[in-house]
């Protein structure tokens, strides 16, 4: 199991989200402290070259657009479906 699904599924017992929101706010939770802090401690070692942001970049570029599809899909899935798939991955 990993962060998203534990994340998603607290937000649903717990906070009675539905399955989409508690998604949502699971995406959002790590971001902030786990990325910035972590590209801050690498530049300030030395360890992020120009080739380093290019590829970044490009994997980003990615992201997004699965994100963005993915998110469409899910839309349009039922809740009970969405719950499903997230407990098989």
């Amino acid at each position: 199991m990993n962060l998203l699904q534990v994340l998603s599924t607290i937000t649903v017992v717990f906070y009675g989200m539905n399955q989409l929101s508690a998604v949502g706010t699971s995406l959002i939770t790590p971001l902030l402290p786990v990325g910035h802090s972590g590209i801050i401690g690498y530049y300030n070692s030395g360890n992020i070259q120009l080739e380093n942001i290019w590829y970044g970049i490009l994997i980003a570029t990615g992201l997004v657009a699965g994100s963005f599809f993915g998110a469409r899909i899910a839309r349009h899935l039922p809740t009970n479906i969405l719950q499903k798939t997230f407990a098989v991955f």
